[in-house]
């Protein structure tokens, strides 16, 4: 199966420029979207799970959403759905991410639920839906991050995978090594293979984020990961469904 992605013309756009526009016919600066190649990796991820339905936690500018919504297109998945949580898209985003979506021809595959994640996967649950993909990229307290993955781990298949942005930050480090220790996960490195960047570079982006927060030098993920690239990308692959035992604790 061929993986290799290759970014539609509003993907294109939006990387090129940095603007889109909303549903309201406003332009907008997108300042906080995934990278190229971490959309790349996403994509792969996709592919790798083959997925039918898949989910994200933060839709905001809708760069991920396009990833997703492309991939079910080239899988060729007739009633694939891609669910899309966040309760700011039609408040404080007025709309874009639905609206570049469109402009791709992808709305059929997009299904956006404009509430927290502690309200709409609930509902998730119980209709019964599944996913093989996630991706969670929403507030980034660990409070937060923790209740997204805790759902979205009871609709994500067995053999399906989930990956989690911005983990450069200790509350997202803490959430990952909350579910190593708790859950049937493991990290797959294969699939979280970036394109080499130049080594200067990396090693700036390792020190500032140190300088933003010292105990970073403590942290096992910034010196595993950090020192091979600016991404702030984890995947993690479900091999089973888990619930420990009811006095079950362990440390994270």
């Amino acid at each position: 199966m061929n993986w290799t992605f290759k970014y539609n013309k509003i993907l294109e756009k939006i990387f090129k420029s940095g603007r889109t526009s909303d549903l309201e016919g406003n332009e907008r600066v997108v300042n906080d979207m995934i990278s190229i190649q971490e959309a790349s990796v996403l994509y792969k991820m996709f592919m790798a799970s083959a997925a039918e339905h898949s989910i994200e936690i933060g839709l905001a500018h809708g760069v991920s959403a396009l990833v997703f919504c492309q991939a079910h297109k080239d899988l060729g998945q007739k009633n694939g759905i891609h669910y899309a949580v966040d309760p700011n898209q039609f408040t404080e985003y007025k709309g874009a991410a639905v609206k570049a979506v469109e402009d791709a021809g992808y709305e059929k595959y997009l299904k956006v639920l404009a509430g927290p994640t502690h309200l709409e996967l609930p509902e998730l649950i119980k209709q019964g839906i599944k996913v093989e993909c996630a991706f969670i990229d929403g507030w980034h307290t660990f409070d937060y991050t923790l209740i997204d993955f805790f759902l979205v781990d009871k609709i994500l298949k067995p053999g399906g995978y989930i990956a989690f942005h911005d983990t450069y930050g200790r509350a997202k480090q803490k959430v990952i090594n909350f579910i190593l220790s708790h859950r049937k996960y493991y990290i797959d490195e294969e699939l979280m293979k970036f394109s080499k960047e130049p080594m200067v570079r990396v090693l700036k982006f390792f020190i500032w984020r140190i300088f933003k927060d010292p105990m970073l030098l403590f942290s096992w993920y910034h010196w595993k990961y950090q020192t091979k690239t600016t991404s702030g990308l984890i995947i993690l692959k479900k091999l089973e469904d888990f619930e420990p035992n009811y006095d079950f604790f362990k440390n994270f």
